[in-house]
């Protein structure tokens, strides 16, 4: 009994051996160091991080992907940037990154390191930094200066006049002393026109008395 007992145990220690081999060789994994400066658009800074190779995470030997992200206020819902580098050799423990000169000014950036070959949950971020230098992030609209109306000319002012005032005379305005002239004139020769048809209307003598010279009266007698 004891001998095939012996005679079996080398065959469970190779079966023991295979099942734990997978979790074996998921053995290595990283962790970021959270940059404390800005880095700086437009020049070169170090991306760092720690290299653990007994913790379970990716194959031994696995390289990966190094990213840029945006947590955009959600760190569940992140913003993939641009792609850094890839196959980053993790033993490293950092590479250099060249900034890009457009990158635009923001605090919520991230590093992502994805495993090659592993599954996502081996994927590890950095903290939060900040990037200067570069352009605004802020959206604004373009510029651009908007002429202020321009006022509509001053009306000219309304003119008056008759037919035999001499000439129109702004509203409001003083008449010259010819045009008062004319204007009397006009209006003494309309009273003399209207008494004539008064008095031949009536259908009898029309005398008028006319005064001649200085003082001298006379009597004209008209049918």
């Amino acid at each position: 009994m004891s001998a095939r007992i012996l005679s079996v145990l080398p065959l469970l220690l190779a079966a023991l051996l295979a099942a734990l081999a997978p979790h074996a060789a998921h053995a290595a994994q990283i962790t970021f160091i959270t940059p404390t400066a800005p880095f700086i658009a437009g020049q070169s800074g170090t991306i760092t991080w720690s290299y653990d190779p007994a913790a379970t995470g990716a194959p031994a030997g696995a390289l990966g992907t190094l990213s840029l992200t945006r947590i955009n206020g959600n760190p569940n819902n992140m913003t993939p940037i641009t792609t850094i580098a890839r196959e980053v050799d993790p033993t490293s423990g950092s590479f250099t990154w060249s900034v890009p000169a457009d990158l635009p000014n923001a605090s919520d950036y991230a590093f992502q390191f994805q495993w090659a070959g592993a599954a996502d949950a081996a994927t590890r971020f950095s903290g939060t930094f900040s990037v200067t230098g570069g352009p605004s992030d802020a959206t604004t609209a373009s510029g651009g200066s908007v002429a202020a109306p321009t006022a509509a000319p001053a009306a000219a002012p309304p003119r008056s006049g008759n037919a035999t005032g001499g000439g129109l005379v702004p509203a409001g305005a003083a008449p010259t002393s010819g045009q008062t002239q004319q204007g009397q004139h006009g209006a003494a020769a309309k009273t003399n026109d209207g008494a004539a048809v008064q008095l031949g209307g009536m259908g009898g003598w029309v005398v008028a008395a006319v005064v001649a010279g200085a003082g001298a009266a006379g009597m004209v007698w008209a049918w």
